[in-house]
Parts: C-alpha cells; sequence; structure tokens
C-alpha cells in the first residue's frame, strides 16, 4: 500500500516523518491559498531533509491551476520526485509538464455527476480522488463517496484521498481497494501532525492493504 503524507508545513514535521516505516511519500504545497502553503525556498529545504533523511521517499509537490514555469522553476529548484495536479488542469497542460522527469498524479474532485471515463483524457502516472467541494481544491476534511468510487473506477489504479483518518483508512481501503491512501489533515491538529496518528494511519492502511 502506498502511503503519502501530504501538507508538511515544517522541518520538525519532516524530520519525523521521513524517519517512518512505511511512508511511501511526502507531500509539499505549493498552492498559495491553502493553509499548508511553503514557498519555493522551503519546499527546497524540506526536499534536501526528506533527501538526506530517506531517500527512499518520493518528494511530492502539489499544485493547483500554476502557470506552468512555476513548476519548472521548482523542477530547476529542487526536482520533485511526483508533480501532484489538485486544480482545473487540462490534458494539454498535463502533456507540457511530461517533460519534467517527474511523474505526475492527477487529482480528481468526485462530485455527484463525476464522469469516471475523462480519467482515459489524462496521460498520467496515477489518478488521486478526493471529496468534492464547491470552492476549494482538497484539505477540507470531507470524505470521498467509497462507494461510487468502488463502483466505477474499474481496473484504475487509484490513490483514494479526503477525510482519510487513522480510524477510517481501513474501511475506505476495504471499500474501494485503492493502489494508495493520502492524508494531510486527518493526522493534524492545530497545524501539526501527530506523529502518533500518522503511525496508526499507516498500521491500519498497511493491515488492509494486506501488507
Amino acid at each position: 500500500m502506498w502511503i503519502k503524507i501530504c501538507g508538511l508545513c515544517n522541518s520538525h514535521d519532516v524530520r519525523q516523518i521521513a524517519r517512518l516505516d512505511g511512508v511511501s511519500a511526502i507531500g509539499l504545497n505549493r498552492y498559495k491559498p491553502s493553509p499548508r502553503y511553503l514557498t519555493r525556498k522551503r519546499a527546497a529545504e524540506f526536499s534536501r531533509l526528506i533527501r538526506r533523511i530517506n531517500p527512499n521517499i518520493s518528494v511530492v509537490a502539489l499544485y493547483v491551476n500554476a502557470p506552468v514555469d512555476v513548476i519548472f522553476s521548482d523542477a530547476d529548484e529542487f526536482a520533485p520526485d511526483i508533480i501532484q495536479l489538485h486544480g482545473d488542469e487540462s490534458p494539454e497542460y498535463v502533456r507540457r509538464l511530461r517533460t519534467q522527469r517527474a511523474s505526475i498524479i492527477k487529482a480528481f474532485r468526485i462530485e455527484p455527476d463525476f464522469d469516471f471515463s475523462k480519467l482515459k483524457d489524462y496521460e498520467v502516472w496515477r489518478y488521486l480522488l478526493d471529496a468534492y467541494h464547491p470552492e476549494k481544491y482538497g484539505g477540507t476534511g470531507e470524505v470521498a463517496p467509497w462507494d461510487k468510487i468502488a463502483a466505477e473506477q474499474g481496473e484504475t489504479e487509484i490513490i483514494l484521498a479526503g477525510g482519510l483518518t487513522p480510524d477510517n483508512v481501513a474501511t475506505a481501503i476495504k471499500t474501494v481497494r485503492p493502489w494508495g491512501v493520502d492524508v494531510a489533515g486527518g493526522v493534524e491538529k492545530k497545524g501539526r501532525k501527530q506523529i502518533d496518528q500518522v503511525q496508526k494511519f499507516i498500521s491500519e492502511a498497511k493491515i488492509a492493504g494486506g501488507a
């Protein structure tokens, strides 16, 4: 089970989480309106720290409708392993980014009438399916519609996000059978990651995923 811990905002959390067994990826948020936003300088600092502690952890840079030049400049500065697009980016936009060495995750917010066939329009490494909010691009704490995703995702390997916590991740995995899971607010308290909650999340996800 691929496990991403997203939205780290301070070096203390980065150090602790990068040392945990079972963490596949750490997400660095480059979306300015987000309370978890990091400047390029800060993201580069955290990226170096993650790689020094555990080079097997993938560094994920998260963007929402960012100018392509911003992503290219970030790539020059700290070379994220994965670029996560969490906005309304088009397939053409994604094709422009495929000149980079990084893998690409395209996120989709699953609203009631979401058309799962649109995933095939995007040539990306993985799809991330999140809860829908009419005004926010993720990070809402709302739970994604697991039953709808389970019924309609088909054979697509997806990363599940949206309101996941240590208490519900096992049920989510058993319902949806995702390839991976992504958590941010579900292991936070007042903007700080709670290491005991991160450890519990990893353990529950690994057990439910059959690891």
